[in-house]
Parts: structure tokens; C-alpha cells; sequence
């Protein structure tokens, strides 16, 4: 009995050659349409989601936010207009339920004065307070030991007055770095208990961070730095370019500089050579609004992750510095002025403690390039395949002629 074949009409080769076709064309073109400018960007809410709330005590604010375990130290002061009324706070609030904070504890910092900064490192708080009266001002360097975050007590303290009051500060091993819009100093924190002033070099800066022992200062350039050794500071590079015009925070993550500008939105620098640092990226905010101070107050960094607050809180994926990717938004209560992140939550300052609960988002321009690139590899062997079959078909009809 003789085995039917399957016979392949010139219709059935037809047809499959168009679906190969179909398939490689649509492939191309899912390549051709992924956004490659960082201007493009995929908007994915959900991501970030309201999870509680602080309330303010009338009369009150908030003015900096810092997350330790499940403890926040809140920072605040009241309004007034008299400067010998003016008084300031700390407040422990219990996070551990997102959704319900609850205050622990209240510490007066009427005495140390506003605090424009807090940095935790090795169960240390460093607070920097700044403080006027009618005549004089000053700041102060405050070390709490905070090893029970519900307890902390104060354990050193740096300060000076009648001086230029510095705009930023950073840590890096047991230094405490000030920066003023005339120069910069270098606290010694060695011995926790009494801070010293290390030396003082001619660097003014309006932000400072530091990052792989390297120092980076902002001003009217971005300027990298040596810490070899730290009292000593040994100049490596400079910025010159864009990016310098109504700057209101700065982060480093891997040799990568994010500055956030009022008007301007985020720039990204590329240190990777010190000497010849570059642009590496720009997003320029959408619908900005003049009139309310601009779409960016402050910008954090956690993981691959880069969030910036202002009208909103928009959420920046990261993990290539050149092509970063505004990946989710919300709304926040009127605006937000300062924010901490960590990985839990998103702690907003507007005009009260707003929380913000944060899940990793899917990829998606990871799968769509996975997909097309799946498609493309269907379309081109589907092709190969149908070609090949033409040929064999036609050289065995050429072998029984």
C-alpha cells in the first residue's frame, strides 16, 4: 500500500509565505517603535500606591524626614513670625504599619534650631541645625545615638556662631563634610562625643555628596574630589556645562551625578571619567507649572530606583544612567518639598507626612524587546524554512522531469 504525501499547493506556499513575511515585518517594526530617547516613557500606574498619612498639629510643620528600621525621625518646627517664639521638634513615629504611624515620642530641638539635614550611619543620628536671633546665627553638627531608635540621647555636639551658615553636609568614614557658599569644612567625628573642626578648604558649594570616596560639590559647576585623604581633598574634575541654573538637590549613584533643577528637571552626569565628565541624560518635566514652584523639589535614590517629588511623585527607573524611563506618578497633597526612600515606602513631606507604598514594577520594555526579539528570530527562521522548501520542492521536480 503506498504511502500518501502531503501535497503543498502553490496556495498553502503562498499563504505561508506571507504569514513568514507578516511576521518579520511586525518584528522590525516592535524594534523600530521601542522608545530610545529618554524623553519617551512608559507610564505604568499602580506602582505607587497611597498607604497612610501623618496629620500636622495646627501651627505646625514638617521640614525633613528619615527612616531607621521601623522608626521615622521627623523633624518640625511651629510658624511664627517672631524669632525669640520660634520653637523646634523631633518626633519618633512607629512605621511599622504603613497605614497607621503613631507617634512615640517628641524631642525638643528648640535649642539647636531648624534642621536643614539628617544623616544615620552605624546607629548614629547627625542632625545639621541651624539657628538666628536678631543678631546672631549659627549651626550645629548633633549626634544622637540612636541603637533604641525610641529612645536616642544626645551624645556630641559641633557648633559655631556668628559664621557662614552651611547649605549641605555629607558623611564619609568618621568626617562630617559642610559646605558653605564660601568654603568648605571638614568636621572630625572620630570621637563621637566631641566633634572637632579638621580643617577648612576654599570649595563653595550649595549641595555636597559622597560617594566611593569620592566628593562631589555643586555650586555654579559640579566639581569631583579625591578622599584619599579626606583632610585633603585633591581636585579631579569639573563639570562646566548645562545644568547649573536653580539646582535644589543632588544625588550620586556609581559615578553617575542626578541634579534636579526647578526648572530645568533632571539632569544626569556621567563621571565615569573624572576628568572628562559628559552629559549622559536629560528629562524635562511635562505640563510644567511656573506658578507652583516648578515639577521637582527633591530626589532620592534607592536600589535602581530614582524618585523625585514636586506637583507629583514620579517614579525613574535607573538601572542604565543614558536611557533612564519615568515608569510611574501619583498625585501628592499640595507639594512636595522633601522626600526619603527605602525599601518599604516612600516618605513624602508636603504639608503633612504623606506615605507612599512602593512594589517593584515588571519590565515591561524588557518583554517587549524579548517578544520583538522573539518575533524576529520566528520571522527569519519561518522564512529560512519556507525557502528552503520552495528549493527542495523545485529541484525535485526538476530530478523527475
Amino acid at each position: 500500500m503506498k504511502r500518501k504525501e502531503k501535497r503543498i499547493t502553490p496556495l498553502n506556499r503562498m499563504g505561508s509565505l506571507k504569514l513568514g513575511k507578516i511576521l518579520l515585518i511586525c518584528s522590525i517594526l516592535i524594534f523600530l517603535l521601542v522608545p530610545n530617547e529618554l524623553e519617551c516613557v512608559k507610564t505604568c500606574e499602580g506602582f505607587i500606591e497611597k498607604a497612610g498619612s501623618f496629620p500636622l498639629t495646627e501651627g505646625e510643620y514638617f521640614c525633613r524626614v528619615i527612616v531607621h528600621n521601623d522608626c521615622t525621625c521627623l523633624f518640625g518646627g511651629n510658624f511664627t513670625e517672631q524669632v525669640e517664639d520660634r520653637s523646634y521638634f523631633m518626633d519618633i513615629l512607629n512605621v511599622s504599619n504603613l497605614a497607621n504611624p503613631t507617634k512615640i515620642e517628641r524631642f525638643d530641638f528648640t535649642l539647636y534650631g531648624y534642621v536643614q539635614k539628617a544623616e544615620i550611619k552605624d546607629d548614629i543620628l547627625y542632625t545639621f541645625t541651624t539657628w538666628f536671633t536678631e543678631t546672631v546665627g549659627g549651626f550645629h553638627l548633633l549626634l544622637f545615638n540612636i541603637s533604641n531608635p525610641t529612645s536616642p540621647w544626645l551624645i556630641g555636639d559641633y557648633r559655631e556662631e556668628n559664621t557662614t551658615i552651611p547649605w549641605d553636609f555629607a558623611l564619609y568614614q568618621n568626617y562630617a563634610f559642610m559646605c558653605t557658599n564660601t568654603m568648605l569644612k571638614i568636621i572630625d567625628c572620630t570621637n563621637k562625643s566631641a566633634p572637632t573642626l579638621a580643617v577648612e578648604q576654599l570649595y563653595p558649594a550649595e549641595f555636597i555628596e559622597i560617594s566611593e570616596d569620592v566628593l562631589y560639590l555643586l555650586f555654579d559647576k559640579i566639581q569631583t574630589f579625591n578622599l584619599t585623604n579626606p583632610k585633603q581633598p585633591t581636585l579631579i574634575g569639573e563639570y562646566t556645562g548645562e545644568g547649573k541654573s536653580f539646582p535644589v538637590s543632588m544625588v550620586v549613584k556609581d559615578k553617575f551625578v542626578y541634579t534636579g533643577h526647578r526648572w530645568d528637571g533632571l539632569l544626569v552626569i556621567d563621571f565615569t571619567d573624572p576628568p572628562n565628565p559628559k552629559r549622559a541624560a536629560k528629562y524635562s518635566f511635562p505640563n510644567r507649572e511656573f506658578a507652583s514652584g516648578g515639577e521637582i523639589e527633591a530626589i532620592a535614590i534607592f536600589g535602581d530606583y530614582l524618585f523625585t517629588c514636586g506637583s507629583e511623585l514620579y517614579l525613574f527607573k535607573i538601572k542604565n544612567p543614558n536611557f533612564i524611563r519615568r515608569i510611574a506618578k501619583i498625585d501628592i497633597a499640595i507639594q512636595g518639598l522633601t522626600l526619603f526612600a527605602d525599601e518599604k515606602a516612600i516618605f513624602v513631606i508636603s504639608n503633612y507626612l504623606e506615605i507612599f507604598s512602593f512594589q517593584k514594577p515588571v519590565d515591561y520594555l524588557l518583554i517587549g524587546l524579548s517578544i520583538g526579539g522573539g518575533m524576529v528570530v520566528i520571522g527569519v527562521i519561518g522564512t529560512i524554512l519556507i525557502f528552503y522548501k520552495r528549493k527542495k520542492k523545485k529541484n525535485n521536480g526538476e530530478k523527475h522531469q
